[in-house]
């Protein structure tokens, strides 16, 4: 496949991607296989927030090299459709948090394949039961056992440029990808291509520090994107440098899902939740935004229809089961900082069992719907006309490409 087939290929799949947005692996904290890359250095990046302080990165492509890669999902259902051989900038995926003995992050089968799920099964036995018929512990469970979508980038951040490409490893779609394709759509022509090696653009963006009560740590949410063009091309050996991140997703089998959700006594408690945790927002360069602390505001705590405070009280209450959908939705996001789910069952729950529902994974409903815009983050801002500059230290990338070294952008 030549370098123009393979351009055009990723820009359709991220316009599609984009157009599709509001449509409907094992490990403790990720399921990425981090030593697939053997003793390279990992560098995890993390969205920064503050005052003044923005997130510029590049986000770049990697090669896919697995065959099943064109049959994994989007979050629209739609199948990604690249084969061997195509590129692209992100790594969609579907997970249960804090499942089995060892509170293990497990790759949701149904969500990033469409196939049967063991801890998705018994979900679609509480979707079953009308909601206002549900009691608190069913509706606990239930949004204990629903997946979410996770993302996983290449990135090289100009705060960090010794850090050359750095993993962002199980960033919340809803708190970044969700809201840079709400932003794409408003100009697709122009920002389809942004990850393009050749011809791509900066994606600057703020993080918004946001809190649940005061007993959540705050996590940050990406706003205000703007969109800056490139000193000067990434070399096509990059594809090389990137982190295979299609390599990195072991693929479980249904049995191996089912031992782990089968070690569950009981739903955990989930009071500290720490994927996403803020970076403080610190710049070296003396720009308009280096040096300033991170905001600490705490935003207002925004009341429900039956009186209570959303997020913090989800489910605490006996009205809260008469909520309409939309709204009890929405309070069940909040409850957790990357809107992932609720707290856990109460004591009086029972683990639940897989084989409870044969239906097949193409009928199951849906379990997390995006029907929320977030124009006001997204859509409203212009594209920026600034330019930042990177200067490299060599134009050859060296044997080893975790150590090639760019040096900081500085704003133009």
């Amino acid at each position: 496949m030549d370098r123009e087939e393979q351009r055009r290929r990723m820009r359709e799949r991220t316009a599609r991607s984009a157009a599709n947005t509001k449509a409907t692996g094992l490990g403790r904290k990720t399921v990425l296989d981090l030593t697939v890359v053997g003793d390279r250095t990992i560098d995890q990046y993390r969205m920064k927030g503050g005052v003044g302080i923005k997130n510029a990165l590049d986000i770049l492509p990697y090669e896919i090299t697995q065959d099943w890669y064109k049959d994994m999902r989007e979050p629209s259902g739609a199948p990604t459709g690249l084969a061997v051989g195509d590129s692209d900038y992100k790594l969609e995926y579907g997970v249960h948090k804090r499942q089995g003995e060892n509170q293990d992050t497990v790759l949701c089968l149904r969500l990033t394949f469409g196939r049967q799920c063991p801890m998705c099964e018994p979900m679609q036995t509480l979707w079953g039961i009308d909601k206002a018929k549900r009691t608190i512990d069913q509706q606990k469970m239930l949004d204990f056992l629903k997946p979410s979508w996770r993302c996983s980038y290449n990135v090289f951040d100009y705060d960090e440029p010794a850090k050359n490409i750095q993993l962002w490893d199980d960033q919340s779609y809803k708190l970044f990808e969700e809201l840079l394709k709400l932003r794409i759509q408003t100009d697709p022509e122009g920002l389809q291509a942004f990850s393009d090696l050749e011809t791509g653009l900066i994606v600057e963006f703020e993080g918004v520090s946001k809190t649940l009560g005061t007993n959540t740590k705050p996590f940050y949410e990406a706003a205000q994107f703007a969109f800056l063009q490139r000193s000067e091309p990434w070399p096509y050996e990059t594809l090389q440098e990137t982190f295979p991140l299609d390599q990195m997703l072991p693929i479980p089998t249904y049995n191996e899902v089912a031992a782990i959700f089968n070690s569950l006594e009981a739903p955990p408690d989930m009071d500290g939740y720490d994927d996403q945790q803020p970076t403080a927002g610190t710049r070296s360069r003396g720009d308009a935004g280096g040096g300033r602390s991170r905001d600490d505001a705490q935003p207002g705590a925004t009341q429900c229809s039956g009186g209570h405070t959303l997020g913090k009280d989800y489910n605490q209450f006996e009205n809260c089961n008469a909520c309409d959908e939309q709204e009890y939705q929405q309070c069940a996001d909040l409850n957790r900082p990357d809107g992932d789910t609720a707290d856990s069952p109460g004591d009086g729950s029972q683990p639940w069992t897989p084989g409870q529902s044969d239906a097949p994974a193409d009928n199951q409903p849906a379990t997390n719907t995006r029907s929320r815009t977030r124009e006001a983050d997204a859509g409203g801002d212009q594209p920026a006309t600034g330019q930042r500059t990177r200067g490299r230290q060599d134009t050859q990338p060296p044997a080893d490409p975790g150590t090639r070294q760019r040096v900081q952008r500085t704003r133009g």
